[in-house]
């Protein structure tokens, strides 16, 4: 039986950003609206986008602003790092 690492198992990539998103799903000859949860990667401010990792793997996707909930509340940047010699 193989061991698996837990975060491993998870989603690979930057997990900034955690945020809820909905998603339109065809179920039984009809739409519905789904709410799922990611990871907003960028942010497009012109076109007032985001662009998120869904957290059941994989998926990427552009959704308005609108449609999206950063659950911090919150935009949150990379910490840059500065090599000292």
């Amino acid at each position: 039986m193989p061991v698996y690492n837990k975060k491993s198992a998870f989603i690979k990539g930057d997990r900034r950003n955690p945020c809820r998103y909905l998603v339109e799903r065809i179920v039984k000859d009809e739409f519905k609206r789904y709410e799922n949860y990611g990871f907003v990667q960028e942010r497009d401010m012109k076109n007032k986008m985001y662009y998120i990792l869904s957290g059941t793997g994989g998926d990427e996707i552009w959704c308005p602003m609108d449609e999206v909930t950063l659950v911090k509340g919150h935009w949150t940047n990379k910490i840059k790092t500065v090599n000292e010699e």
